[in-house]
């Protein structure tokens, strides 16, 4: 049974799972589209800037770019 995250006006997201030896945890994979700032995200999907940076190695978290993905992890 598939469940809908979130209604968010996105260009793309998706469900995925990753199997991280610790368990799986499920992530959504998001393209980014111009306007997103990380805080915008992690307040929509109920997480930090912090994990966002964590999880997706970004170096500058003022700096993401369009067409880029992201995972976002799922809170359940």
């Amino acid at each position: 049974m598939e469940e809908i995250i979130r209604d968010v006006e996105v260009a793309d997201e998706e469900l995925v799972e990753v199997d991280g030896g610790a368990g799986v945890q499920k992530y959504i994979r998001y393209k980014i589209v111009r306007g997103d700032t990380l805080s915008h995200l992690a307040r929509v999907y109920h997480t930090t800037v912090d994990e966002l940076v964590r999880i997706n190695h970004i170096k500058d978290k003022n700096k993401i770019y369009a067409g880029d993905y992201l995972l976002i992890p799922v809170v359940e």
